[in-house]
């Protein structure tokens, strides 16, 4: 299992339901290789958490889920700077 995979694994079972759209999409990332594909897979995901977000604003719980959402962003910005050859907007 990889990193991302334990660490959305560690969410509990009431945030694995909510969260289960944007961690399919964000798991099925690392099957892209085709640079279009990929593309498409990468706006879905972040979409996909977007929303996620939207459900959880004015909640103050789902702590994991949303250090879960940082961490899956964070590995986003890498796919998307390091496979993708977007430039980075932190430089």
């Amino acid at each position: 299992m990889s990193d991302k995979e334990e660490s959305l694994q560690s969410l509990p079972r009431s945030e694995q339901t909510g969260a289960s759209s944007w961690k399919q999409k964000y798991l099925a990332l690392g099957h892209n290789t085709d640079v279009k594909r990929l593309t498409q897979a990468v706006m879905a995901a972040e979409t996909a958490i977007y929303e996620r977000l939207q459900e959880l604003s004015g909640e103050s719980d789902h702590w994991e889920e949303r250090a879960a959402i940082e961490a899956a962003n964070k590995e986003l910005l890498k796919i998307k700077t390091q496979k993708l050859g977007w430039p980075n907007p932190s430089s």
